[in-house]
């Protein structure tokens, strides 16, 4: 092979060279870039999860401070309505606790603490308590949800204290409902088939009933309520 030949395929791997490494520079700087990418995300990533952290700590502090409130209230109305050995309380367990997971979801199972025999005992309220303990609580709840949201609306009841039997404790929870209801300024609508026992605190009462299959609304005084049961009723 001829010098000049020698000299001309030595010039070609040159420039082939300096093409490879002008490639090679190039994917340098695209990999450096996307390395710096990637140390962005992971840094975000970090920062998002010590912000998902704080912010279910933040969550977690909240909903214990409000259901710190709730409890007080709701308390403070069944030693009213039962007696002094009463404590409502509302166990909060979250479904996930993995710094990972930032599901927010945890569930609540209210209870009642109150001495038996002796014994301070706590029982969750569904299927063990009877006497109203469960609806009473419910509307309880309600109104205490409502005034920690300041919740300015109508509440409607609906037959929401029916199981409510005991005459003692209806009377306690008349004489409750009538100041509670007057001194947080709320609006109740109760629906109820014991007109005669609530119409003692009532503001207005509706007689509701059927004409020609038509449901039909009236304004009627207590005495018209009383004079419309089949029983006596002490007033």
């Amino acid at each position: 092979m001829e010098f000049s030949e020698i000299k001309k395929q030595c010039n070609k791997i040159e420039r082939h060279l300096i093409a490879l490494e002008a490639e090679r520079d190039t994917l340098l700087a695209l990999l450096k870039e996307q390395e710096t990418k990637l140390l962005d995300l992971e840094t975000q990533k970090d920062h998002n999860k010590k912000g998902q952290i704080f912010l279910r700590l933040k969550a977690a502090d909240t909903r214990i401070a409000a259901l710190a409130t709730i409890e007080e209230i709701v308390t403070a109305a069944l030693q009213e309505i039962y007696g002094e050995d009463y404590i409502f309380t509302m166990e909060m367990k979250e479904v996930s606790t993995k710094e990972g997971e930032n599901t927010g979801l945890f569930t609540i199972l209210p209870c009642i603490e109150k001495m038996v025999n002796g014994k301070l005992v706590k029982r969750p309220i569904k299927g063990s308590n009877g006497g109203g303990v469960l609806e009473i609580i419910s509307v309880l709840l309600r109104f205490a949800f409502g005034t920690y949201n300041n919740y300015g609306g109508i509440y409607v009841l609906d037959e929401a204290l029916s199981a409510v039997s005991k005459d003692g404790v209806m009377e306690k929870l008349l004489i409750f409902l009538d100041r509670y209801i007057k001194e947080l300024g709320l609006q109740v609508i109760l629906i109820t088939h014991s007109a005669e026992k609530f119409s003692q605190i009532s503001a207005l009462n509706y007689l509701v009933y059927k004409e020609l299959g038509i449901a039909r609304l009236r304004l009627v005084s207590r005495d018209d309520i009383i004079d419309m049961q089949d029983f006596d009723v002490s007033t």
